[in-house]
């Protein structure tokens, strides 16, 4: 008799404890966005229902490109509160986090509670950068080492050059020869036309004349970059004329 009393204790005291453990949970509070960009920050609340007392949070960030996972801990604090985690990726692709939950000082977590995937998207960057000619055609540069080259030497002397046509991958701004900003948005041509950045405008022409920039030399080179609220990229550009 006394050994089915035990054992009828046991199993309530079992199942007491699961249903303790299982009872405990983890709410977002914030949640990740679908989308961010490479170092833009990423902010988590979390509090935990059904506890009390200090707890410890394990945050684990999930790379599903790598299938590498990076751990975060934090330090002991009160179940009242809710607990603010920032952190940023340095990588493109899409990742998940799932946050754990502990008693503090204890070895094993209670909860967990898993994100949807995000994307981190790239840096800004230069899909294409062009020159509209006079004529009405537009040469794309070939793109090497963060440099855009042109050879426009198979052009008469009396075409001319219009402007310099960006596409960015994602809105932001071009800044020109460090003396023009100009905004743009994501995959839509954006054309400046400056012309007297090459140190001439010819007169009764739309921009300047291959003849004009082959008397001054046999190519010219200008940099730039682009930027958005996270990131900045210098480029060069480099055109060869004879």
């Amino acid at each position: 008799m006394k050994r089915i009393v035990y054992f009828l204790l046991l199993i309530f005291l079992f199942s007491n404890t699961i249903y303790a453990k299982s009872s405990i949970s983890l709410t977002f509070l914030k949640k990740p966005k679908s989308e961010y960009y490479i170092n833009e920050p990423i902010y988590i609340s979390v509090k935990p229902n059904k506890i009390t007392g200090n707890v410890e949070y394990r945050f684990v960030l999930y790379d599903l490109t790598t299938k590498k996972s990076t751990s975060y801990f934090s330090k002991r604090v009160s179940y009242r509160n809710a607990y603010n985690f920032k952190f940023n990726i340095k990588n493109e692709g899409k990742y998940y986090i799932i946050v754990y939950v502990k008693r503090a000082g204890a070895k094993n977590y209670l909860a967990s509670l898993k994100s949807s995937v995000f994307t981190v998207k790239k840096k800004v960057e230069l899909k294409s950068v062009g020159l509209s000619l006079g004529n009405g055609e537009e040469r794309i540069g070939d793109y090497k080492n963060d440099t855009f080259y042109f050879d426009l030497s198979d052009l008469s002397d009396g075409d001319s050059v219009v402007s310099f046509d960006f596409v960015l991958n994602d809105d932001g701004f071009i800044v020109f020869n460090d003396s023009y900003t100009f905004g743009a948005k994501a995959n839509v041509k954006r054309s400046i036309r400056v012309p007297t950045d090459f140190g001439f405008e010819d007169e009764g022409v739309e921009g300047v004349t291959l003849k004009t920039l082959r008397d001054a030399g046999e190519e010219r080179s200008f940099n730039f970059s682009v930027k958005n609220k996270y990131d900045l990229r210098e480029y060069k550009i480099n055109i060869r004329f004879k």
